[in-house]
C-alpha cells in the first residue's frame, strides 16, 4: 500500500517531519481525496493547502477559527487578541490592508511574556499570516502545554500528565483539521494539485 508498508508504518514514517513535508509524504502514499480526509492534523492539511498554492490570503477564515481556543485563555490581551484576528479576517475579505492586519498581530505578540502556553500563544498569533501550518501547530502546543501543567497541578504523575498533554494535543490538531476541511474545498485542493502535475 506504502512505502511504509501500512498506515501505522506511515504515521510512524511521518512523525516530527515539519507540517508539509509530513502531508507530501502521505500524498504520495494516498490519493489526494482520501489523504485530505483522512489526515487528522491540521498543520499538515494547511502545509499541504499552500504546497498545492492555495494562496496565505484564503487560508486566514480557517487559521482564525483554528486560533480561537487561545481566547479562552489569554488573560487580559483577550479583546487585542480577538481584534487581531478581526483584522486578519477583514484583509482577507479585502476590508483591511496586510500592514494593518500585521500591526494588530504585532501588538498583541509583542505583549505575550513567559513560557508554556504563553510562549505558544504568542507564536501563533505572530505567524498567524506567515505561516499558518506553523501557528496552527502552536495552538496544539499551547493546549498540550496547559493541559499538562494543569494534571501537574492536580496532583498527577508526570506520565499521567504528560500523557494528558499529548491527549490535549492531539484533540486540537483534529479540531484543527475539521475546521480546515470545511473552510478549505476540497476542490481548491484538487484544482491546485492538477496545476502542479
Amino acid at each position: 500500500m506504502t512505502e511504509a508498508g501500512s498506515i501505522a508504518g506511515l504515521t510512524q514514517l511521518l512523525h516530527g517531519r515539519p507540517p508539509q513535508e509530513a502531508f507530501n509524504i502521505w500524498m504520495r502514499n494516498v490519493l489526494i481525496e482520501e489523504a485530505w480526509y483522512r489526515c487528522d492534523r491540521g498543520d499538515r492539511l494547511l502545509g499541504f493547502a499552500e504546497s498545492v498554492g492555495i494562496i496565505r490570503e484564503d487560508l486566514v477564515p480557517a487559521v482564525v477559527e483554528c486560533m480561537r481556543p487561545i481566547l479562552a485563555y489569554a488573560y487580559p490581551r483577550e479583546q487585542r487578541a480577538a481584534h487581531a484576528m478581526d483584522v486578519a479576517l477583514a484583509w482577507h475579505n479585502k476590508k483591511a490592508t496586510y500592514d494593518m492586519a500585521a500591526s494588530a498581530i504585532d501588538e498583541v505578540a509583542g505583549s505575550y511574556v513567559g513560557t508554556g502556553a504563553a510562549s505558544h500563544h504568542r507564536e501563533a498569533i505572530r505567524l498567524m499570516l506567515t505561516r499558518p501550518s506553523v501557528a496552527v501547530g502552536h495552538v496544539a502546543c499551547a493546549e498540550f502545554e496547559r493541559e499538562e501543567h494543569l494534571a501537574l497541578r492536580a496532583g498527577r504523575s508526570p506520565q499521567e500528565a504528560l500523557a494528558e498533554g499529548r491527549r490535549a494535543q492531539a484533540a486540537s490538531l483534529a479540531a484543527s483539521a475539521n475546521v480546515i476541511r470545511e473552510q478549505i474545498p476540497i476542490a481548491w485542493i484538487l484544482d491546485g494539485a492538477e496545476r502542479l502535475s
